[in-house]
């Protein structure tokens, strides 16, 4: 299990609802957060080989930006 963050430009609950139904069509995905309300906006996503590029184009296709942080390996399914 991999767990990225991303800096993310989505700032508010309608933004979170305008990314989340195709974070939830990847199949990679096991769980996500954006973290909308405080700096920086980071999305915590865990899954099975995740593609961060993949992941930013959701973000660039819904009129947004996610940015590569970090990449962790972890066991459960936690973000």
């Amino acid at each position: 299990m991999e767990l990225l963050k991303f800096k993310t430009t989505v700032t508010t609950a309608e933004a979170v609802a305008k990314v989340a139904p195709a974070l939830n069509r990847l199949p990679a995905v096991v769980k996500w957060d954006i973290a909308s309300e405080t700096e920086p906006h980071v999305l915590s996503i865990s899954g099975h080989e995740l593609d961060p590029q993949q992941i930013e184009n959701v973000f660039r296709e819904a009129g947004f930006q996610a940015k590569l942080l970090r990449v962790l390996g972890i066991g459960g399914d936690d973000v």
